[in-house]
């Protein structure tokens, strides 16, 4: 019980550091008038990040697969 309310609080800090404050942040930052705007602007100012994100974690997972040690670690 207590793993897996750690492992809740874990992925609901992570999600909120990564992708949910950036983009609070970038709205409250935008200089549009409508609610819209400033969404759709603190958005798009995060998605080149977003997609950093990702292309990093396909390369690491990529990386691991390609390799002994890595298999090993993912079969773990």
């Amino acid at each position: 019980m207590v793993t897996m309310l750690w492992s809740i609080n874990y992925w609901t800090v992570f999600i909120l550091m990564w992708f949910v404050i950036p983009i609070l942040q970038e709205y409250l930052a935008a200089g549009d008038f409508t609610k819209r705007e400033r969404a759709m602007r603190s958005i798009r100012n995060n998605v080149p990040f977003l997609i950093v994100y990702f292309v990093a974690f396909l390369v690491i997972v990529i990386w691991l697969a390609a390799t002994e040690a890595g298999r090993e670690a993912l079969d773990k």
